[in-house]
């Protein structure tokens, strides 16, 4: 069974031009989405506009998106990726490797640039960066305060006294050497201890 893919490009020739590429790939472009089953939405990503369609498409439990973005950088592979986006190919990438991307997609894999991949990985956490020996209480506080939560709420969540939620705390920043509650809240990002993962 073949794969229905709609171009959500409004240019006629942008449709027109990517259809081929997508047919010698296995896959049918269609005018509108099937009524049932399975189906690829090929969606620009350059406005607020289209950030909001986007949401709206991976909202459909039936779509697979492919976020068609302007350049090959990690800010636009992230960008669509934050909003749900399977895939993501390059607006002005030849019909072929965009049609690479939605296989890819559908198969259930993200197919990136490796320079756009590389430069997303190296925004998390520092893999090789010794983590601070944290318990999961303590860890869980962390998660708590990033969410919100104050020292008091902790306190009484916690059953301790204010005085000893502040002095617990305290040691958890030392060990993430931080001197205060925003420094200890970027530290744990950056280690990936705010991953509820």
């Amino acid at each position: 069974m073949t794969t229905t893919v709609v171009i959500l490009e409004q240019a006629a020739a942008y449709r027109r031009g990517l259809a081929p590429a997508l047919e010698a790939a296995g896959l049918t472009a269609a005018p509108d989405r099937p009524e049932s089953g399975r189906w690829v939405a090929l969606a620009p990503l350059r406005s607020t506009a289209d950030c909001e369609a986007l949401e709206r498409l991976t909202a459909d439990t039936e779509a697979i998106v492919v976020a068609l973005v302007q350049g090959e950088d990690a800010d636009g592979l992230a960008h669509a990726l934050q909003h749900g986006a399977d895939g993501v190919a390059r607006w002005d990438a030849d019909p072929e490797e965009i049609a690479r991307v939605v296989v890819a997609a559908v198969a259930g894999f993200v197919l990136a640039p490796a320079r756009a991949a590389g430069a997303l990985a190296r925004r998390g956490p520092d893999w090789h960066r010794e983590r601070p020996p944290l318990d999961a209480t303590e860890l869980a506080w962390l998660v708590d305060l990033s969410r919100g939560a104050s020292v008091v709420q902790l306190a009484e969540r916690y059953g301790y006294s204010e005085r000893a939620m502040f002095r617990r705390l305290g040691e958890v920043y030392g060990r993430l050497g931080a001197s205060n509650r925003a420094e200890a809240l970027v530290a744990a990002q950056r280690l990936g201890l705010l991953d509820p993962a």
